[in-house]
C-alpha cells in the first residue's frame, strides 16, 4: 500500500471559486456564441426591422467572435486543468480502505469478500433502492480483495483503479454543487454575486429588446407616416370595413393629406426657379459670345476665332462635367442628378402628360369623379375633408414678398386685410374641389385603374419621346410606396387584434392596390387576371400553393387537450416556381441584367389564416395567422409551424386555413382539417393511470429479479455441496 508521505498532499481550496468562475463564464459564453451564429445567420438587412439594422447582430466571420471563441476554449481549458488538480489531490487525500466498506475483519480472504459483497448488494444495489456511490464503492472494494491486479493497485496507489490522478476533467464536480467548510462560504457567495449579476444582466436585456421594440414602433409609425395615422386608422377601421372604405382611408390620412398639399407645388416651384435662372445664365453667356441684333462681327475675324475657342472650351467643361457625373452615378448606384432644363412639366412645357392627362383620360373612360362605395366615402365624410382641409393657412409664409413689403412700410390695415383672408371660412362645397382631396383621390383611382391608363397609346408614345411628366409620377410612386406601407400595418393590427374579417379583407385589399385594379373577389378581374398569367408563363404558369402535407398536434403529445400549445405543420410546394424562374432568366437575358441579383430580389407573401369551428356549433374562433415569404423566385418549396392555443371547450373542430396572397388574383383557397380537442382532466388522469401500469409492471420485474437471485444462490450452495462431494470421494479412493 502507498505510503502517506506519497498521497497525502494539500488540496488547493483556491482553486474551487476560480473553477467556479471558469465554468460559468463557459456556460454563459456558449450560450451567447451559440445565439449570435443563429442571430448572423437568419440576419437579413433586407428586411431587417430598424432596430436591428441600428444595430446589427456580430458577424461570424469577425475579430470579435473569434475573441469570443477563443476565450471560451481558454476557459474550458483552465476548468478543466483546474478541476483535476483539485481531483487529484483529493483523491490523493482519501483513505481507501475495502476491509471497512465490506464490514471484513483486515486480513479476510476472497471468499469472506465474495460472500459479503453479496450480502450488501441485496441492500445497496440501486435496482433494490440503494445509492448508486455506495454501491460503486462496495464494487471497488470487492475487486481491491478478489482481483489480483486490483489489489496490486490497491496496496501500490491506494486504490484498485490505480492512480488516481487527471490531466483535465470538464465533469461537474461534487465539491463545486456540495461544499463544505470555509470553502462553502466562499462558494456560496460567488454563486450569490453571479445570480445578482444574472437577475441584472436579465433586467438590462429586457430593456435593451423594450427599447429595440420601441424603435421598432417608432420605425413603424414613422413609415406608416406618424402616430396621427395610426390613431386615425384605429378609430375608423372596422371589422365589416369594405376594400374601398379601406382605401378611402388609407388615402386620407393627416400626413398623407399634408403631403398632397404642398410637395407636388413645392417640387413645380423650385424646378420653375431653376429652369429660369439656367435659361437667364445660358442667356448671358450668349452675349458674351459677341451675339447681337446684327449677328456675327463679319470684318473681325481674330475675335470670331477667340468667341470660337471660348465656345468649344465651354462645351468641353460641360462634356467633362457630364462625364464626371456618371462615373460619380456608376460609383455610387445613385441616379444622374437630372438637367432641371431637362425635366418636363405638364402646365410647363407642350405635349407633356401628367395629372391633368390623367384626370381626362379617367373621365373619358367613365372612372372619374369616383363611382359606387369610394364617392359613397367621400360624400359621408365631406363635412370633414371640407373643415379640416378646404381653410386656407392661417399664417402667410414669410417668403411671401407682399407680406415683407407691407411689414417694411408698416401697413398695419393690409396686414389686417391680408390675415382676414387667410382665416376666412372656405365656400367649398365639394370635397373634390379641395387640391390634397383631389390629388390623393385622382392618384387612389388611377392606381385602382392602371391597366387602362398604362394601355393608352398617346401614354406610350409620349413615354417614347419623352415626354412624361416625371415630377408627378415620381409623387405617385411616393404615394404608393406610403399606402403600401399603411396596409401593411393596419394588416398587423388586425391580426394582433384577432379581427378575422378585417384582416382578410385587408389582404384582398394590399392586393387589389399592388396589381392595380378595381376588384380582387369579383369572377371578372380574377378572370382578367388568370388570362394575363396564362399569357406570361404558359398554361402551367398560374401561381398556386399545393398543399402536400398538413397536421395539427400537440407536440410530445398523441392527444390535444384543452389550454394546450398545438401547432399546425404545413408543407407547401410552388407549382409556378419552374415557369416564373424561366420567365425571369429570359428577360434578364434580354435586359442584359444580371440573373442572381434580379432572382434574389423577388419577394412573394402568402398568408396562412386559421379558423376553429367547433362541430355543431355556429361558434368561430380566429387562433392565429403566420405568413409563407419567398425570398428568391426560384424557391419551390417551404415548410410552416404555426402555434396556437387549444379551444377551451372540448369537443370535435374543423380547423378552416385559409391561404391568401397579397401578389395574385385568384390564388387564394381554404383547406380544412378535423381535430378533437379532450378535457384537460381526462387527458392527465389517463396519463396517470399509464404511469400507475408502468410502475407496476417495473416492480413485477424486479420480484423476477430476485426470484432470479435466489435462484443463483441455490444454484452457488449446490456447487459447493458438490464439490465437498468430490472432496471426500476422492480422499476415499487415496485411502
Amino acid at each position: 500500500m502507498a505510503t502517506e508521505d506519497e498521497t497525502t498532499r494539500a488540496v488547493p481550496y483556491h482553486l474551487m471559486p476560480l473553477c467556479a468562475v471558469f465554468g460559468m463564464y463557459a456556460f454563459l459564453a456558449s450560450i451567447r456564441a451559440v445565439y449570435q451564429i443563429q442571430a448572423s445567420y437568419r440576419f437579413d438587412p433586407k428586411t431587417a426591422t430598424t432596430a436591428e439594422r441600428v444595430s446589427p447582430p456580430t458577424p461570424v466571420a469577425s475579430k470579435r467572435f473569434l475573441y469570443l471563441i477563443l476565450s471560451i476554449f481558454g476557459s474550458i481549458v483552465s476548468y478543466g486543468y483546474m478541476v483535476a488538480q483539485v481531483n487529484n489531490a483529493i483523491a490523493d487525500n482519501f483513505v481507501f480502505d475495502p476491509y471497512e466498506i465490506l464490514e471484513l475483519d483486515v486480513g479476510s480472504d476472497a471468499e469472506d469478500a465474495r460472500k459479503r459483497y453479496r450480502l450488501l448488494s441485496k441492500t445497496h444495489h440501486p435496482d433494490k433502492g440503494g445509492d448508486d456511490e455506495t454501491f460503486h464503492r462496495i464494487n471497488l472494494a470487492y475487486r481491491a480483495l478478489s482481483d489480483e491486479v486490483s489489489r496490486e493497485n490497491w496496496e501500490k496507489y491506494g486504490h484498485p483503479d490505480g492512480r488516481q490522478h487527471e490531466t483535465i476533467s470538464l465533469a461537474m464536480p461534487d465539491w463545486l454543487l456540495n461544499p463544505s467548510g470555509g470553502t462553502a462560504v466562499v462558494l456560496v457567495l460567488l454563486y450569490m454575486g453571479m445570480f445578482v449579476g444574472l437577475i441584472v444582466y436579465v433586467i438590462q436585456y429586457g430593456k435593451r429588446l423594450e427599447a429595440k421594440q420601441k424603435l421598432d414602433s417608432d420605425s413603424l409609425e414613422a413609415n406608416v407616416n406618424g402616430k396621427e395615422d395610426v390613431k386615425y386608422l384605429q378609430e375608423h377601421l372596422k371589422d365589416d370595413s369594405s376594400h374601398y372604405e379601406i382605401l378611402y382611408y388609407i388615402a386620407s390620412t393627416p400626413e398623407n393629406m399634408k403631403f398632397a398639399e404642398g410637395s407636388l407645388d413645392k417640387n413645380l416651384e423650385a424646378i420653375r426657379k431653376k429652369k429660369e435662372a439656367m435659361e437667364e445664365q445660358r442667356k448671358n453667356k450668349g452675349d458674351d459670345f459677341g451675339l447681337d441684333d446684327g449677328g456675327w462681327a463679319e470684318d473681325d475675324d481674330e475675335e470670331d476665332e477667340a468667341t470660337k475657342a471660348k465656345a468649344a472650351l465651354l462645351k468641353k467643361e460641360e462634356d467633362d462635367r457630364k462625364m464626371a457625373a456618371r462615373q460619380l452615378a456608376a460609383a455610387t448606384g445613385k441616379p444622374i442628378p437630372e438637367d432641371p432644363l431637362s425635366v418636363k412639366i405638364e402646365s410647363m412645357d407642350e405635349g407633356v402628360l401628367g395629372q391633368k392627362w390623367v384626370e381626362e383620360s379617367l373621365t373619358k373612360g367613365g372612372m372619374w369623379p369616383p363611382k359606387g362605395d369610394l364617392a359613397k366615402m367621400i360624400q359621408t365624410n365631406s363635412t370633414y375633408l371640407i373643415d379640416k382641409y378646404a381653410k386656407p393657412p392661417k399664417i402667410v409664409t414669410l417668403n411671401d414678398s407682399s407680406r415683407v413689403q407691407l411689414i417694411r412700410k408698416n401697413d398695419v390695415s393690409e396686414l389686417k386685410k391680408m390675415y382676414a383672408a387667410a382665416t376666412a371660412p372656405s365656400n367649398i362645397k365639394d370635397p373634390l374641389d379641395i387640391p390634397s382631396v383631389r390629388r390623393n383621390m385622382l392618384t387612389l383611382t388611377g392606381r385602382l385603374h392602371s391597366t387602362y391608363l398604362n394601355t393608352q397609346p398617346i401614354l406610350l408614345e409620349a413615354g417614347a419621346k419623352g415626354l412624361i411628366d416625371k415630377n408627378y409620377f415620381t409623387q405617385t410612386m411616393q404615394f404608393r410606396q406610403r399606402n403600401t406601407m399603411l396596409l401593411d400595418a393596419c394588416l398587423r393590427m388586425a391580426l394582433h387584434t384577432k379581427r378575422f374579417n378585417l384582416a382578410k379583407t385587408i389582404v384582398e385589399t394590399l392586393t387589389m392596390f399592388k396589381v392595380g385594379t378595381d376588384s380582387a373577389t369579383h369572377q371578372t378581374n380574377k378572370d382578367w387576371f388568370k388570362d394575363i398569367m396564362h399569357k406570361q408563363y404558359g398554361p402551367d404558369g398560374f401561381p398556386t400553393i399545393k398543399v402536400v402535407e398538413k397536421r395539427v398536434e400537440t407536440e410530445g403529445q398523441n392527444e390535444i387537450a384543452t389550454g394546450d400549445t398545438c401547432a399546425l405543420f404545413l408543407h407547401m410546394e410552388r407549382t409556378h416556381a419552374q415557369r416564373f424562374t424561366e420567365a425571369k432568366l429570359a428577360q434578364c437575358k434580354k435586359q442584359g441584367q444580371d440573373p442572381r441579383m434580379a432572382m434574389q430580389l423577388y419577394q412573394e407573401c402568402w398568408w396562412t389564416m386559421m379558423r376553429a369551428n367547433k362541430i355543431g356549433d355556429n361558434e368561430e374562433t380566429f387562433l392565429a395567422a403566420w405568413p409563407f415569404l419567398v425570398r428568391s423566385i426560384a424557391q419551390k418549396e417551404g415548410k410552416i409551424k404555426v402555434q396556437f392555443k387549444a379551444p377551451e371547450k372540448p369537443g370535435k373542430y374543423k380547423l378552416l386555413i385559409d391561404i391568401k396572397s397579397q401578389d395574385f388574383i385568384g390564388a387564394d383557397q381554404t383547406l380544412e382539417v378535423d381535430f378533437e380537442v379532450l378535457p384537460l382532466e381526462d387527458v392527465e388522469r389517463k396519463e396517470k393511470k399509464e404511469e400507475e401500469g408502468q410502475e407496476e409492471e417495473e416492480e413485477n420485474d424486479e420480484d423476477d429479479d430476485d426470484d432470479d437471485d435466489d435462484d443463483e444462490d441455490h444454484d452457488e450452495e449446490d456447487d459447493d455441496d458438490e464439490d465437498h462431494d468430490e472432496e471426500d470421494e476422492e480422499s476415499k479412493k487415496e485411502k
